[in-house]
């Protein structure tokens, strides 16, 4: 699978999970907004653990989200680093190829292969940092979308209903 393919598979899941988190937190607001209705009249008989459960969830799953995308932007900067590095060698070889030529032609040529080279790396740069970047949303969101749909499926089973 090429890197740009392997990308767009990455947002095509994401984009899916989005859809899905969506529905599946519908189903929770529903469920969590009857809950606090039935709480306001009747506060003795409230569910104080699905309460609880309404903060710690969040702050769980977001911190989750945090650490991940925390994690991919430190290797999307190692990235950077390593091609900012390479370039930085790269052109310091090409100088010296040029300025130790004994001819015009031979300066032209190192010149046009420091060209091609870094054309190269670049690309070869640019395709690992669209992979990286297209996978940090997805990252970003799989605590999330657990959470939720997990909270869906718990709350929607006829044993957590009255």
């Amino acid at each position: 699978m090429t890197h740009l393919t392997a990308a767009g598979a990455d947002l095509a899941e994401t984009a899916f999970k989005i859809g899905e988190s969506a529905v599946a937190a519908g189903t929770v607001i529903s469920h969590r907004v009857v809950l606090g209705a039935r709480a306001f009249h009747d506060p003795l008989n409230a569910d104080p653990n699905e309460f609880a459960r309404m903060g710690t969830e969040k702050l769980t799953a977001f911190t989750a989200a945090s650490q991940a995308v925390l994690q991919e932007c430190q290797s999307i900067q190692h990235e950077v680093m390593k091609y900012a590095i390479d370039l930085t060698a790269d052109c310091c070889r090409a100088v010296w190829d040029m300025a130790t030529s004994w001819s015009p032609n031979q300066a032209l040529a190192a010149q046009r292969r420091w060209a091609a080279e870094s054309l190269a790396r670049a690309d070869s740069y640019a395709m690992r940092l669209t992979t990286l970047s297209a996978g940090i949303s997805g990252l970003a969101l799989a605590p999330v979308h657990a959470a939720v749909t997990e909270n869906a499926r718990r709350l929607s089973r006829p044993s957590s209903r009255e």
